[in-house]
């Protein structure tokens, strides 16, 4: 019994471990993404929600529309000033956020796509 025991201790301890491991270096790659990806988010906003209320809600950081991302899931891609605001914080206030639905920074939808891809990478042009 004891041997069970320590033998289930010691693969939870090895799967924890290796999930230190890919957060550590899932942080590390974040670090290389290029400047124009950073002070980006994707917004997914509730039906009916206009892009100047959302603009409005989150002046102070200076949310600025840029473009739609996905007409279908009403996505939409905004910058802010990550000076005012680090990333982490600005995506929690979005998603307690009524008008919002899910919001994620573009730097990590990014690193989504080249986990998920296969083959050559492509090079995008975000403005």
């Amino acid at each position: 019994m004891k041997q069970i025991l320590i033998i289930t201790l010691l693969i939870s301890g090895l799967f924890s471990c290796s999930g230190t491991k890919e957060t550590a270096e899932a942080s590390d790659a974040l670090k290389d993404i290029p400047q124009q990806f950073k002070g980006k988010v994707l917004v997914s906003m509730m039906p009916e929600v206009e892009i100047a209320e959302l603009e409005s809600k989150f002046s102070k950081y200076s949310l600025e529309h840029l473009s739609v991302a996905s007409r279908s899931q009403n996505q939409h891609l905004f910058s802010f000033d990550n000076q005012a605001i680090d990333t982490e914080s600005l995506l929690k206030k979005l998603n307690k956020s009524k008008k919002v639905y899910k919001a994620e920074a573009l730097v990590y939808s990014m690193d989504k796509v080249e986990l998920g891809s296969s083959g050559k990478k492509k090079n995008v042009d975000i403005k």
